[in-house]
């Protein structure tokens, strides 16, 4: 599943610190989606579905909620919680 950035209108070009390339964050907005802030970046993201973490955004990678909360994922990196519409999430590299 992926995510779109709100707000510029079209395809948002997401540059991670994490690798050398930047990955396409982009879908056709279904109904049943929620705004979240990515590194205070706005996003529409399914509502209720579980985000790919590692397919989006590299096996390195983790979001930390604005409470200071790290978010699980499963063994293929998969979020096992949903996210939050309105929260703020932190993408941070595992390796610091």
């Amino acid at each position: 599943m992926g995510l779109m950035a709100r707000g510029g209108g079209g395809d948002h070009r997401y540059s991670s610190n994490m690798d050398n390339d930047s990955t396409q964050l982009s879908y056709h907005q279904p109904t049943g989606t929620i705004q979240v802030f990515i590194n205070g970046i706005a996003y529409d993201v399914p509502s209720g579905g579980a985000l790919d973490m590692a397919g989006t955004f590299g096996r390195d990678a983790m979001l930390v909620h604005s409470s200071g909360e790290v978010l699980p994922v499963d063994e293929h990196g998969v979020l096992i919680k949903s996210l939050q519409m309105g929260e703020c999430y932190y993408l941070v590299s595992k390796s610091i």
